[in-house]
């Protein structure tokens, strides 16, 4: 009985009818994912973008936590550029970066704030 690595690794690295589904799949996700960055760039920031954010986020998430475990070194993987380009993705450094971040930065998965967002609204003196 395959256990669920062999099964990931399968889906990703495998030759099977079902792997290159898969794959195929993945590279729409991306081309979904690149076209929803470009587009949502222009519009005004709202809580359905923000939900938004947060769906493709943990996707990007899962996937790359799926490769990294099928890897036969993490390590290695960890520091390959394009991975580098997703978990930049995933933790934007300014407003137009989109994403899991923007979640974690407004506190909406339960988890306390720990600097301020660009965008959030100062409810107290100063900045």
């Amino acid at each position: 009985m395959h256990n669920k690595l062999d099964t990931l690794r399968e889906l990703y690295e495998g030759h099977s009818p079902r792997s290159h589904r898969f794959r195929d799949s993945l590279f729409i996700f991306d081309l979904a994912a690149i076209t929803y960055v470009i587009v949502s760039s222009f519009w005004t920031p709202n809580d359905l973008l923000s939900r938004i954010n947060r769906m493709f986020g943990v996707l990007v998430l899962a996937d790359l936590t799926a490769r990294i475990a099928i890897s036969r070194s993490p390590a290695r993987e960890v520091i390959r550029p394009l991975t580098l380009a997703e978990i930049v993705a995933i933790k934007p450094t300014d407003h137009s970066s989109k994403f899991l971040y923007h979640g974690l930065m407004h506190g909406s998965f339960g988890i306390p704030k720990t600097k301020r967002s660009p965008h959030s609204r100062c409810t107290g003196g100063g900045t």
